[in-house]
């Protein structure tokens, strides 16, 4: 037996607290198991020092310095002559990903294919458009793979602007959820589905599944070969930076040419929490009046699809160091519709009460759970679209254009009061359709069901509750409203 002492880890590990064990590989054995005892998590002070060197003061020492964690745990060899790995969590290592794109590859080609780093694979088979092309490559030389994936028909509507749907994932070397959530989306997408069909022909999946594959081979936690966190580097990236500026640039040239960057989100593994949960901008930039119900609607829908996913656990900020964050930059700089990050835990889930360890076909069922979200979303967010156009028409009324504008806004505006009039009545006996039926969004349009954005303008999102069904959620932000307006009388 021997004991294993892993020294000056800055972040506290508080998933060991709740089950989390270091992984081990044996060679001989294997596979991976947590065969570890005696775990336990102790920290200590260290101090630094640092020399002053400002120009109106003499040279000074100043002790400075900051709490590091250790971690310690006993493991008894069981073979000879074995070669054992440990490692904080399931590895996802860059050879892996290029044996799974080869074989999938292989799959849709249905004949072998050889790998070289250098080949640039495009498949159009079975109305499936597959690409995988180099967009850069890294300060080690690595190639960044950025994989497309589209229907046939909506390749070859080149002069029509396009829809795209941007993923990221393993911008941080350690956080490996994020690639089996990638296999798992990669899967889905590619295959005969009847919601992956209809993705594809609606939009253009742009796919990064490793952003950081210096950091992957090397073995770093959060940095790339430079010692920069790269997910905070996306406002201005240098040449040391690389992928992102590559990344970046490929946004630049869609956006300039008139195509809509209809979602992004970079995929991330979380090491404190448990579960999965998103991490995304407070509003909508292009949604205007039902910006903020849009902002909270795909988390929604992906709590109906994920059984681990936490709606308790999202974060709807864009706090000051964040701003140069991915989503961030993408919400701002791109306008894109909905853009966040979704965090999925390094250890497990708590679903029945009692922190388990995640398998990865749950992994891969979470990226899953995304792309079927994603399809309610974009028809929820079309018909929510073509509802509030009446509240547009009615703010141009106020701006004085000809007659004949006027008059058709006026009676748009008198269909909004009779509107308004049947959301309260029916408020109380009408829920939010189902969105898992299997005939689709036939009867989602009808107006007297959805929530309107004028009445829930002043509602905090905090008051969207965890697991609050639509009736509930309309009938009491209507309460809300009307005691608000009681008290401005009084």
């Amino acid at each position: 037996m021997v004991k294993f002492n892993i020294m000056n880890q800055t972040r506290h590990p508080e998933l060991y607290k709740k089950g989390m064990r270091p992984l081990v590989y044996s060679e001989k054995s294997g596979s991976w198991s947590s065969a570890v005892t005696n775990l336990s998590v102790s920290k200590a002070f260290i101090p630094t020092q640092r020399q002053s060197t400002s120009p109106t003061h003499h040279k000074t020492n100043s002790v400075q310095g900051g709490w590091v964690h250790s971690i310690s745990f006993n493991y008894t060899f069981t073979h000879s002559n074995d070669r054992v790995y440990f490692a904080y969590s399931k590895p996802y290592s860059f050879s892996r990903l290029n044996t799974f794109l080869r074989t999938m590859e292989s799959g849709l080609l249905q004949k072998e294919v050889g790998y070289e780093e250098e080949l640039e694979v495009s498949v159009c088979v079975d109305e499936v458009f597959y690409k995988r092309e180099i967009l850069c490559r890294s300060l080690g030389g690595v190639p960044l793979y950025c994989i497309t994936i589209t229907s046939n028909k909506q390749h070859h509507k080149l002069q029509r602007p396009r829809r795209y749907i941007m993923l990221t994932a393993r911008v941080h070397a350690s956080e490996t959820p994020g690639s089996f959530k990638i296999q798992g989306i990669l899967q889905f997408l590619t295959s005969k589905n009847h919601i992956a069909e209809a993705l594809r022909d609606k939009f253009t999946f742009l796919i990064i599944p490793m952003l950081n594959p210096d950091g992957v081979i090397i073995g770093n936690n959060r940095c790339s070969l430079g010692g920069f966190d790269l997910n905070r580097c996306w406002e201005s990236p240098s040449c040391e930076q690389p992928t992102i500026a590559a990344v970046k640039q490929r946004l630049h040239t869609l956006f300039a040419g008139g195509h809509h960057i209809f979602a992004y989100c970079d995929l991330h593994g979380h090491g404190k929490l448990l579960n999965s949960f998103v991490y995304s901008c407070h509003s909508v930039l292009c949604a205007e009046y039902c910006s903020w119900t849009r902002a909270r609607l795909l988390p929604r829908l992906l709590l109906r699809h994920c059984p681990f996913f936490d709606y308790r656990q999202c974060s709807f900020r864009v706090e000051a160091d964040r701003l140069t964050t991915a989503r961030v930059v993408v919400w701002r700089e791109f306008k894109a519709t909905c853009s966040f990050t979704l965090e999925t835990s390094i250890f497990g889930h708590n679903l029945n009460r009692h922190p388990k360890p995640f398998t990865e076909d749950q992994y891969f069922s979470i990226g899953e759970a995304l792309m079927k979200a994603l399809n309610e979303y974009s028809m929820l967010a079309e018909h929510m679209g073509r509802t509030v156009e009446w509240t547009d028409i009615m703010k141009l009324v106020r701006q004085g254009e000809t007659k004949e504008k006027q008059e058709v806004k006026i009676a748009r505006e008198s269909k909004v009061s009779q509107l308004k009039k049947l959301m309260e009545v029916s408020a109380l006996e009408n829920s939010l359709p189902s969105t898992t039926k299997s005939s689709g969004f036939n009867k989602l349009t009808n107006d007297r069901n959805i929530v309107r954005a004028d009445t829930i303008e002043s509602v905090s999102y905090t008051h969207l509750r965890a697991h609050e069904t639509g009736r509930n959620l309309v009938c009491r932000l209507l309460l809300e409203k009307k005691k608000k307006k009681k008290k401005k009388k009084k």
